[in-house]
């Protein structure tokens, strides 16, 4: 191989490679924006299903109607 088909070579590799870092950039965002919509939607549904809970049932837990918000993020952090 001479000088000019490695150069060749390199830019044909550097054409192949960077659309392809970019398609994988794009999933990447993709999924985690899929990852934020999911622990949304979990976080949701926790704080909705705290809040259809009695006072009594909620003082079983440990918490106080006015805790849940507080208590459902203390739980997604965890996880």
């Amino acid at each position: 191989m001479t000088a000019n088909s490695n150069v060749t070579a390199s830019g044909l590799d550097h054409a192949i490679h960077h659309p392809v870092a970019a398609l994988v950039g794009i999933f990447a965002k993709i999924g985690n924006g899929l990852s934020t919509m999911t622990k949304s939607m979990q976080h949701a549904r926790m704080i909705s299903a705290l809040n259809s809970l009695t006072d009594h049932q909620l003082s079983e837990v440990g918490i106080k109607r006015s805790e849940i918000a507080d208590y459902a993020n203390k739980l997604m952090a965890n996880e």
